[in-house]
């Protein structure tokens, strides 16, 4: 084959190529749907007609093509920078500047019009250098703005917008070394070359192939590795954002980064989020976001699902840390069980041993026929005994009723706290005459298991007549609804309990003093009964007495409507 039909084949093979981009451009708009797609579409739609047209020689044959030709080969370079433009504003003497020039140019061309082969005139010479400048010089420009745009970029991004600039730039000197002349066949097939590698470059910029992508994102696989090792050693959520965003930002190429949960709760953030489009992946367990250049979401698809992946690694990393959480969580639940097991059984083994070596000791008693006893110090003895033979079973009732507790499924209805509390004080008033027990103002009737309530309010008012530290002690029961919740307040005006000891009360086996007697286990079995109840229970400062507060869930309360209690 000689070099003439070397020349043509590349020619047709240039064409052909610029076509299919323009397909591939078409293609690019319908995916993405923006204006920028509209621009490129724009772009190598004029370039490949002018060129198709020319190549067939329907210019040559029909008035007014080669006018649309120029004026399309022309066009190309404006209409790129265009698209480039579509994605960040331009300084308006290179948007407005262009566009003034080519309008002249166009004015001027069909005053050249039609181009001689045999020879050219000085007035087309001097159209033909300022078509060259025209585009050379709009070329430069798309290519120095796609350079620099692509600084910031993440690799394949950045790669694609400066192989877009040096394909431009390339198409440029074609059409530099035809506009310097094409009459040998050996230039005119360097020519067709230099078009074929821009057309090529184009096509890298727009659709790289998989190979090619793979090369270019080697750096970020290698930092998507990184993360994947560093997230598995995180143990908690705010651990994982603090891993995963700088390495999100860094490979996405972003301003900035942040991890929430699915419900909005904030996990952690990085670098800038005020500038650039939020980029987002809403995976199962969590919602990352990375803040992009206007670029990105054109020539950084790839990126996309590169954050997919690294959003799959993060829901991997809060399964993990939520797993180990409730792990850690469950050890320390056990450890604290163990303890409190273990204080309880010393306590209790303490708490029984006692009366028990008094029983025992007045057993030897008894039984030594040495000791001279009257009927009267075997009756004292004999009394002492049955105290606390008593003491030690309602001392296993408690700690059976304590164990119950949560555990044994109840029923629950309405229980009218007035009520309850009438029967509560007849109980208290058989052992304790001295009390007072006053009302002060209604008590709502509240939805819950009549046995739990009653034990509740029977060992506040008990305890606040045995430990008062005078018979004659005035109880007060008031309920007040407060925002969102029911309050109950068991207060009295007795001695009260220091500061120091009022957490310590609600344990198992503890008092302040052995002198009033009592298991120690009354406010435990309360503060277990308000827990069930989803509610808490403790002290409020007075300056005389105390005052045990109750605080209930209000959707406990029956009918809200006859709750308007004091303090409401």
């Amino acid at each position: 084959m000689d070099l003439e039909r070397w020349v043509v084949l590349a020619s047709w093979t240039s064409t052909l190529l610029f076509v299919a981009l323009a397909f591939i451009a078409l293609r690019i708009r319908r995916r993405q749907g923006d204006r920028a797609s509209r621009w490129l579409v724009a772009a190598f739609g004029a370039l490949s007609a002018g060129l198709l047209v020319s190549r067939l020689g329907l210019n040559q044959r029909i008035p007014g093509l080669q006018l649309v030709v120029v004026l399309a080969i022309a066009l190309f370079p404006y209409l790129l920078l265009r698209f480039v433009s579509a994605f960040s504003r331009m300084h308006p003497v290179l948007r407005v500047g262009p566009a003034v020039a080519l309008g002249a140019f166009a004015v001027w061309t069909p005053f050249v019009l039609p181009l001689s082969e045999e020879g050219r005139s000085p007035t087309q010479i001097a159209w033909l250098v300022v078509l060259l400048a025209l585009f050379i010089g709009i070329s430069l420009i798309v290519a120095v703005r796609l350079w620099r745009a692509g600084r910031d970029e993440p690799t394949i991004a950045r790669r694609r917008m400066r192989t877009l600039g040096v394909a431009t730039l390339v198409l440029s000197l074609a059409l530099l070394l035809a506009g310097l002349g094409a009459g040998r066949p050996g230039f005119s097939l360097v020519i067709q070359l230099t078009a074929i590698a821009s057309t090529l470059m184009f096509a890298a910029a727009f659709v790289p192939p998989a190979l090619l992508r793979a090369s270019w994102r080697a750096t970020e696989e290698d930092e998507l590795y990184r993360a994947a090792l560093r997230l598995m050693a995180t143990t908690s959520d705010e651990e994982v954002a603090e891993v995963l965003l700088p390495h999100v930002t860094r490979v996405v190429g972003g301003r900035g980064s942040s991890l929430e949960s699915v419900a909005g709760t904030l996990l952690g953030s990085y670098g800038d989020q005020r500038e650039g489009e939020p980029l987002d992946v809403t995976l199962t367990r969590t919602r990352l976001r990375v803040w992009v250049s206007p670029f990105t979401p054109f020539f950084g698809e790839e990126e996309g699902k590169l954050l997919l992946r690294l959003g799959l690694l993060a829901d991997l990393a809060l399964d993990r840390a939520a797993l180990l959480a409730r792990e850690q969580e469950a050890r320390s639940e056990t450890e604290a069980v163990n303890a409190e097991l273990e204080a309880f059984v010393y306590s209790a083994s303490h708490d029984l041993k006692t009366p028990l070596v008094t029983i025992l000791g007045f057993l030897d008693v008894l039984g030594d026929d040495r000791m001279a006893l009257t009927d009267e110090d075997a009756r004292f003895y004999l009394g002492r005994m049955r105290a606390n033979a008593l003491y030690m079973q309602d001392l296993i009732a408690d700690l059976l009723e304590l164990s119950r507790i949560g555990r044994v499924e109840t029923t629950v209805a309405p229980v009218d706290l007035g009520e309850l509390l009438a029967e509560v004080e007849e109980g208290v008033l058989a052992t304790h005459p001295g009390v007072r027990i006053v009302v002060a103002g209604p008590l709502p009737t509240i939805c819950v298991n009549r046995t739990r309530a009653r034990q509740l309010l029977a060992n506040l008012v008990e305890n606040s007549a045995r430990y008062g530290g005078r018979a004659d002690v005035t109880v007060t029961v008031r309920a007040e609804l407060r925002d969102e919740r029911l309050e109950l307040h068991v207060v009295d005006d007795g001695k009260g309990v220091p500061p120091e000891h009022r957490e310590r009360v609600f344990g198992v086996f503890e008092r302040l003093s052995n002198a009033e007697g009592g298991t120690g286990i009354g406010l435990a079995i309360c503060r277990k009964i308000v827990a069930e109840l989803g509610g808490d229970i403790g002290f409020v400062d007075r300056d005389r007495g105390a005052d045990v507060r109750i605080a209930l869930p209000r959707g406990v309360v029956l009918d809200r409507a006859d709750a308007e209690v004091s303090g409401a």
